[in-house]
C-alpha cells in the first residue's frame, strides 16, 4: 500500500513538473516568439505540456467521487454538439479546415486538464502554482515590452485609460499586444476569492493589470477589488443565486451576438452613439470592419475554426465567432452550458458575467486557454466548497 501511495505521489509530481513548463512555455515563449510566428510549433508547445501533465495526473487518482465531473460533463457535451454542427456544416459545404481541430484541442485541453489535475492536487499545491504563474507571467511581460517600456509611459498609459476605447494612447499601441492581461485576470479572482494569505498576490495581479491596460479587465478587476474589502465578503462568495436570474443571463448572452451584429450592421450602431456620445469605431477598434468582412463577402460555416480559414486571422468578437460557425443554436448552448456550471454562486456569475462581455468585445474561449484553467479551478473550487456547505444564503 506504502509503494502504492509512492508510485502515485510520484505521478502527480511528473503533474506538476509538466505544469510548471506549460506555464513557463505560455510566459516565455509568448513573451519572446509568438508574435513573430504564431502558427509555429513553439506556440503549441504549451499544449502538449498540458496534454502530458493531464495523463500525469490522471494516472494518479483513481478516486471514484471526482470534484468538477458534473461542470466537466456540461461542457464537454457541448462541445460534442459543436463537434456534430462541424460535421453536418462540413459536409454541406464540402470543405474542411485542420483549424476544426487544432481549435478544439486549444478549447478542449485546459478543461480536460483541469479536470484532472483538480482531483489530483490539494488546495495548497493549487494556490502555490498560481503563484508561480503570477511570477512567470509578470517577468514574461516584462521581456516582451522591454525594448519600450518606462515608468513614465506606463503611468502616462494608466492616467489615459479610457473605458471607450481609441487610438490616442501609448496602452493601445503596445499595451494591448499582450499575452497576459485574460490570464493574470483569472489569477486575479482566484486569490481575490481565496483571499486568506493571499491578499498581497492579488494587489500584485491587480497592479499588474492596471500596467497590461486591458479596459473591461480593468474594469471589473476594480470591482471585485472593491468588494473583496467588503465585511461580510466570505458571505458574499457564498451567496445563492435566484434561478431566475441565472436563466435571464444565458438568454441575455445567447443572443448577444446578434445585437453586435445589429450594433454594427444597422442604424441602431449610430442611434446607441448618439444617445450615449460613445464613438463606435473607437470602441470596436476596428473589429467591426472583421465582423463586415464576413457578412459582406457571404461567409458560409464549415465548422469551428472556419472563420480563421476563411481570412486567415482571428474575429475576435468570439460570439460572433460563435454564432457565424455553429449557427444561433451554438450561441444558445453555450451560454446556457457556460451559465450552468456556476452553479448560481454570486462571485461565479461576476467571473461570468466578465468573460461574456469579454467575449462579446475580444476573445477568451479560442486563445485563452491559461486563463480558462484557473477561471475552471476557481468555478469548480467553488462549486465543490458549497455543494459542502448548506449555508449558503439566497439572493
Amino acid at each position: 500500500m506504502k509503494l502504492y501511495s509512492i508510485r502515485m505521489r510520484r505521478k502527480v509530481l511528473l503533474g506538476i513538473t509538466l505544469f510548471v513548463c506549460a506555464i513557463m512555455s505560455k510566459g516565455f515563449v509568448d513573451a519572446l516568439f509568438v508574435n513573430d510566428n504564431a502558427n509555429g510549433v513553439l506556440n503549441l508547445l504549451k499544449y502538449f505540456f498540458l496534454i502530458g501533465a493531464s495523463f500525469a495526473f490522471y494516472a494518479s487518482n483513481r478516486s471514484k467521487k471526482k470534484k468538477f465531473s458534473k461542470e466537466f460533463r456540461i461542457l464537454m457535451c457541448f462541445y460534442l454538439f459543436v463537434a456534430f454542427i462541424s460535421v453536418f456544416s462540413i459536409i454541406e459545404s464540402g470543405r474542411f479546415t485542420f483549424r476544426t481541430i487544432k481549435e478544439f484541442c486549444f478549447i478542449l485541453t485546459p478543461i480536460v486538464f483541469t479536470y484532472y489535475a483538480i482531483n489530483a492536487l490539494n488546495k495548497d499545491e493549487i494556490t502555490m502554482m498560481a503563484k508561480f504563474s503570477v511570477v512567470i507571467y509578470v517577468v514574461s511581460y516584462f521581456m516582451e515590452i522591454s525594448g519600450n517600456f518606462s515608468i513614465s509611459m506606463a503611468i502616462n498609459a494608466i492616467k489615459n485609460f479610457s473605458l471607450l476605447g481609441g487610438q490616442a494612447s501609448f496602452a493601445y499601441d503596445y499595451y494591448e499586444t499582450s499575452h497576459f492581461p485574460d490570464p493574470m485576470m483569472a489569477l486575479f479572482c482566484y486569490f481575490c476569492y481565496y483571499k486568506k494569505n493571499n491578499r498581497k498576490w492579488a494587489w500584485i495581479s491587480y497592479i499588474s493589470i492596471l500596467v497590461m491596460n486591458k479596459r473591461l479587465i480593468i474594469l471589473f478587476a476594480t470591482i471585485i477589488l472593491i468588494l473583496s474589502y467588503f465585511p461580510n465578503w466570505e458571505k458574499i462568495t457564498s451567496i445563492k443565486v435566484n434561478k431566475k436570474i441565472c436563466i435571464i443571463c444565458a438568454i441575455v448572452f445567447a443572443i448577444s451576438p446578434l445585437v453586435v451584429i445589429k450594433l454594427i450592421t444597422s442604424p441602431l450602431g449610430i442611434w446607441f452613439s448618439n444617445k450615449t456620445g460613445l464613438n463606435m469605431a473607437d470602441f470596436w477598434m476596428g473589429r467591426d470592419n472583421m465582423v463586415l468582412y464576413y457578412l459582406n463577402n457571404h461567409f458560409q460555416s464549415y465548422g469551428l475554426g472556419s472563420t480563421y480559414d476563411f481570412t486567415g486571422s482571428m474575429l475576435e468578437i468570439e460570439s460572433v465567432k460563435i454564432y457565424l460557425e455553429t449557427t444561433i443554436v451554438g450561441s444558445v448552448l453555450l451560454s446556457i452550458s457556460y451559465w450552468k456550471i456556476t452553479n448560481r454562486n454570486l462571485f461565479s456569475m461576476l467571473v461570468m458575467l466578465y468573460i461574456f462581455l469579454n467575449i462579446n468585445t475580444s476573445t477568451s474561449l479560442t486563445t485563452g486557454a491559461f486563463a480558462w484553467i484557473y477561471y475552471l479551478f476557481l468555478i469548480g473550487g467553488i462549486n465543490y466548497e458549497t455543494v459542502n456547505n448548506d449555508n449558503s444564503p439566497d439572493l
